[in-house]
């Protein structure tokens, strides 16, 4: 099974409403409160609101829906970290979802500290307990405000932007409480995100992505499924009979999209041997008896690789880079080999394979324009009867303009997923026909898969052409100011924004990093706190 990233709000485990009951030393009736398929709901954008008899579906025009029993009301509240809503009955019961963006990457220690900031907003006057990590990515408390318990969570998602997440509460009196559980399910399993409305007035309006097939026009070895109207080159290229390279250029018409996939100039590669270092040292180039040739270099992992890529080839077409995130995508690994294990793809004895993937996220300026990129990237090295060699196993990525980045993913994707190899052109290269196509069609839908949950994780809603950018929604930029705690003093901060990291000293001098290092051996690292 592949690996999927989770959506905002599914990491959260709301066996909080029954496990507040025991907290509290209520047990609460008929066993757990809530199924075990309510985590799988919250956050969902795919499927409808599931609306119990007698209620009604509340679909807001800023992005969500929720369905609400009978008497109860839904209000909105604006905040500059984003929209609060409460969903309010009778007698004091509510349930409040609020979505909040920071710049930090947050770990458990630190959301707890957000988790404590927020449930005091949301419930003033309570008395909380200690947070406590309820999974990976959650935290959770429990609360009283005079005769109401409240329990809050807090669940998030990491990206190359900083961390998005979402902070719940339900809140009834004690009393009440335990007959209110079913209803607070219900409430919370049928929360979704919908999507804004696309804007009005002079706003680049989304276009439909439509497809045609397209061959390669220089051997006929794959064809795929490329946009309609784009521009689209590349092919099979030789540098030699047994040396076949794939590389594939799409532009949409504006220029504002471009996505490759392989690279032509890609040789394959040997380490050098040992004992020849003199006769061909590394930058050189090995003959083989076969013909063709191999390039002398060390093996660059897959994640190093992405990035070398990005910098020498990418930023010519879109200037100014500049480095997100690099990620070892150690995962891709494991379901890569599982593929070949699964074909029986063995080794000879005395052989070995080691594959690394990797992917690096950027900003970078196309056509004038700001834009952000992707790529990923995997090498494979085998060893064997004295030999090193390794090659480039797979690269595929794209540069999208503003707005854009959620068609670029759709796009990829789709022709990922498409991809075919000619099974004439497969006996031709030697290969098995049918077990050859079917791992590359295995490795292609995994590696489609894998693009699209990594641009998702960062907030993004893949095919809308207007891929949600959390910076752009609940930005700290927006006030020009951030807010920190120091969780050694309790001390808060609000200082002007613009760096990654925050740390402060024991004379209270506050100093900010673009990567996580201390400035001195006296400092500690500053929780940083969602806008308000």
């Amino acid at each position: 099974m592949k690996p999927r990233t989770r959506s905002l709000g599914l990491a959260v485990s709301f066996l909080l409403v029954a496990s507040v009951a025991y907290t509290l030393g209520r047990a609460p009736k008929g066993g757990a409160a809530i199924p075990s398929n309510a985590t799988t709901a919250i956050g969902s954008t795919a499927t409808p609101v599931d609306t119990p008899p007698g209620w009604r579906a509340h679909r807001s025009q800023v992005g969500y829906a929720v369905a609400v029993p009978p008497n109860w009301a839904v209000r909105e509240d604006e905040s500059p970290s984003g929209r609060v809503v409460t969903v309010r009955g009778p007698a004091g019961a509510e349930v409040i979802v609020w979505p909040v963006f920071t710049k930090a990457a947050l770990r458990p220690a630190t959301a707890a500290a957000v988790l404590r900031d927020l449930s005091a907003k949301l419930v003033p006057g309570a008395e909380w307990q200690a947070p406590q990590t309820s999974a990976a990515t959650a935290v959770r408390m429990v609360g009283r405000v005079r005769d109401r318990v409240a329990v809050s969570a807090f669940s998030w998602v990491t990206s190359p932007i900083g961390s998005a997440g979402y902070a719940y509460v339900v809140a009834a009196p004690q009393a009440r409480y335990p007959e209110l559980e079913p209803t607070f399910t219900a409430i919370l399993q049928s929360f979704r995100l919908t999507g804004a409305p696309p804007p009005s007035g002079g706003a680049r309006a989304a276009v439909k992505l439509d497809f045609v097939r397209w061959q390669d026009p220089l051997e006929a070895a794959f064809n795929l499924d490329v946009p309609a109207g784009w521009s689209v080159g590349g092919g099979t290229f030789r540098a030699s009979p047994l040396d076949a390279r794939f590389e594939l250029v799409a532009a949409s018409p504006d220029g504002r999209i471009r996505i490759t996939g392989g690279d032509r100039d890609l040789p394959g590669f040997t380490e050098p041997l040992p004992g020849w270092e003199a006769y061909y040292p590394e930058g050189s180039w090995y003959p083989l008896r076969t013909g063709g040739q191999l390039f002398v270099r060390r093996y660059v992992p897959g994640e190093a690789f992405a990035q070398e890529h990005v910098r020498d080839k990418v930023s010519r077409v879109c200037g100014n880079v500049t480095v997100v995130e690099t990620r070892d995508r150690a995962d891709a690994v494991r379901a890569v080999n599982e593929i070949y294990a699964r074909y029986a793809q063995a080794l000879p004895p005395g052989y070995s394979r080691h594959l690394t993937a990797g992917e690096i996220t950027f900003a970078c300026t196309l056509g004038g324009e700001p834009a952000r990129g992707y790529y990923y990237a995997a090498t494979a090295l085998s060893q064997g009867a004295g030999s090193r060699l390794w090659k480039v196993e797979a690269l595929y990525g794209y540069v999208a303009s503003s707005g854009e980045e959620g068609r670029a993913v759709a796009a990829l994707t789709r022709m990922l997923q498409s991809a075919r190899y000619n099974e004439e052109w497969l006996r031709m290269m030697g290969n098995v026909t049918a077990e050859a196509g079917r791992i590359a069609s295995e490795l292609n839908a995994y590696i489609s898969g894998l693009i699209r949950d990594a641009y998702q994780a960062r907030g993004g809603r893949a095919g809308t052409g207007e891929g949600r950018d959390p910076s752009a929604e609940w930005s700290e930029a927006m006030l020009g100011v951030t807010n920190l705690r120091d969780e050694a003093t309790g001390n808060t901060f609000r200082v002007e924004s613009g760096s990654n990291y925050y740390w402060v000293d024991p004379r209270g001098t506050v100093r900010g990093t673009e990567t996580y290092t201390q400035p001195g051996v006296d400092f500690r690292e500053l929780v940083r706190l969602p806008p308000t």
